[in-house]
């Protein structure tokens, strides 16, 4: 067990940090910015372990099919009625639908500790600097584990909040894993604007304007892919 409680990191405290304009000239051109390092990094590399050391059976195996989502916990048990919800998942990803592991629970360490983080008053103070909204609220957090094949389709985000946030706790991903975050055109969906790697402690934020939303997808993750990819994700208002 480690402190109560995970820490920004110093340089993105200091009122006279150099980039702190350049983050927000960046979200105001783009609608999006990645921050990184995000947290001091004695804690996140705590918060890595605590992902790592979370035993599989305490995940729950989340798919959305057609806008139905179902869960199931991640245990042999429930592994043939998984892969089922996962193959009718994929064959309807043209409609909005994923297959991932999630975990909203505040006995969860590390959901814990994010949850805690994003409430705290130097973290929102950020945001602030770098969005110009104020935001204080956490919405539908959920800590993520990515596995070979899992996805997330197309969709916006509308009206889930004013801000998207997802930190990234794994090591070295390479992009030729998959599970790359991908923004695109928002008339046009096969033009892709941005890409995001899960760089490890590293933040995405992204604007939901006037509640609509940016379209963006996470591609699917290889199936020899050796790591697990691991995300903590929110949205504030």
């Amino acid at each position: 067990m480690f402190s109560i409680k995970v820490e920004l990191n110093s340089d993105l405290a200091t009122e006279h940090t150099n980039n702190l304009n350049e983050l927000c000239s960046r979200f105001q051109t783009h609608n999006n910015v990645v921050i990184s390092p995000i947290l001091q990094n004695q804690d996140a590399e705590k918060i890595y372990k605590e992902f790592c050391d979370t035993p599989d059976d305490a995940w729950d195996v989340q798919s959305c099919i057609n806008n139905n989502k179902l869960q199931l916990r991640n245990k042999p048990e429930n592994e043939e009625k998984i892969r089922e919800r996962f193959c009718f998942a994929l064959e309807n990803a043209h409609n909005f639908s994923f297959n991932f592991c999630r975990i909203s629970n505040n006995d969860i360490l590390h959901f814990k500790l994010m949850v805690d983080f994003c409430q705290s008053l130097p973290f929102c103070q950020l945001l602030e600097r770098v969005t110009q909204k104020s935001v204080s609220r956490v919405k539908s957090p959920f800590s993520a584990m990515y596995r070979p094949l899992d996805f997330l389709s197309l969709h916006n985000d509308q009206k889930l909040g004013e801000l998207g946030l997802t930190f990234y706790f794994t090591k070295n991903w390479n992009p030729i894993y998959g599970g790359l975050l991908h923004f695109v055109h928002d008339e046009f969906h096969d033009i892709i604007e941005a890409t995001k790697v899960p760089k490890f402690n590293s933040l995405t934020i992204f604007d939901i304007k006037n509640g609509q939303g940016k379209f963006h997808f996470v591609s699917q993750v290889l199936f020899a892919c050796p790591q697990k990819r691991y995300s903590f994700s929110c949205w504030m208002d």
